[in-house]
């Protein structure tokens, strides 16, 4: 896979999930930007 080599060009996705307490769970989606590891967006 080639390397990224300016913002905006490769972004990764990825799940993050965690719990509540005992029993609840969430996920999230979080959308960052592969050259510079920047945090685009979570939802």
């Amino acid at each position: 896979m080639p390397v990224a080599l300016r913002p905006g060009e490769r972004w990764l996705l990825d799940f993050l999930s965690d719990t509540f307490g005992a029993s609840r769970k969430f996920r999230i989606l979080t959308v960052n930007d592969d050259c510079c590891r920047e945090n685009l967006c979570q939802r």
